[in-house]
């Protein structure tokens, strides 16, 4: 049965782009068959990011890459329950 099941049809993904964000980036392709992508990021690491077709045992040939790097969107929260308190030539913070 195995040798009556033709293989998938199997795009090298074309017209890829991408566009930094905070701490994730968007990866857009022109429609192919059987593209996936995924991972964690870090804000200002530029990445190399190619794409391929797979689907189980089946994988095509890796796109041209593009460079992208996640940016920082805003400032962090300052943080919360902060006590300082002045000594000779020096702060005190808990």
């Amino acid at each position: 049965m195995a040798n009556r099941i033709p293989k998938p049809e199997m795009d090298i993904p074309q017209e890829v782009l991408a566009v930094g964000a905070d701490k994730s980036f968007t990866v857009t392709w022109k429609p192919c068959v059987n593209v996936t992508k995924g991972g964690k990021l870090k804000n200002g690491d530029t990445y190399g990011v190619p794409v391929q077709s797979v689907n189980g045992t089946w994988s095509s040939g890796y796109s041209t890459g593009v460079a992208v790097t996640p940016e920082t969107a805003k400032k962090p929260d300052p943080p919360e329950n902060i006590k300082a308190a002045g000594g000779y030539r020096r702060i005190f913070i808990s």
